[in-house]
């Protein structure tokens, strides 16, 4: 059961053979983009949020989308953290020329929550055999409860 008091929201689809989508929502903050099985997304963003949740401070992930660059900023400041996400329309030039798409805070439970939610609602629509077919890659049910138990250590000791 989703926590119908979490402001923040996160789903993932498949739109095509090697090709997904996210939707972010934190408050009144949204952002939508694409990824390339280039890089498995799912699981770089899975393993950022461990990272934060075992207490790294800033993590950063980029997400391909050829020849495009989402880069995903996580800055955690105690139980909170900033996400933003910045668009570089040329991978050779990610360093410079960012849009700003997405900049929200919430807590950390909150996001990891949602984003957790929103990867096994993807798992509970198509199974994890079509994920794969269409990924290329196998669904992350492993990361999601490694993240899942460090997010209940992180809560613990806050």
């Amino acid at each position: 059961m989703e926590d119908e008091m979490n402001p923040a929201r996160f789903d993932f689809w498949l739109t095509g053979r090697g090709w997904g989508r996210a939707r972010i929502t934190v408050g009144d903050a949204q952002a939508e983009l694409d990824a390339s099985f280039i890089t498995d997304a799912p699981r770089d963003l899975l393993g950022a949020l461990q990272r934060l949740c075992l207490g790294d401070n800033k993590v950063a992930v980029s997400w391909e989308e050829e020849p495009g660059v989402f880069r995903w900023i996580f800055e955690r400041d105690q139980l909170d953290v900033r996400v933003r996400i910045l668009w570089f329309p040329d991978h050779d030039q990610a360093n410079r020329r960012a849009e700003i798409l997405f900049n929200a805070n919430c807590t950390l439970d909150h996001l990891v929550r949602a984003i957790i939610a929103g990867f096994r609602r993807l798992q509970h629509e198509i199974g994890e055999r079509a994920y794969e077919d269409d990924w290329g890659i196998p669904f992350p049910a492993h990361e999601i409860a490694t993240v899942d138990q460090a997010r209940r250590s992180f809560a613990q000791l806050s």
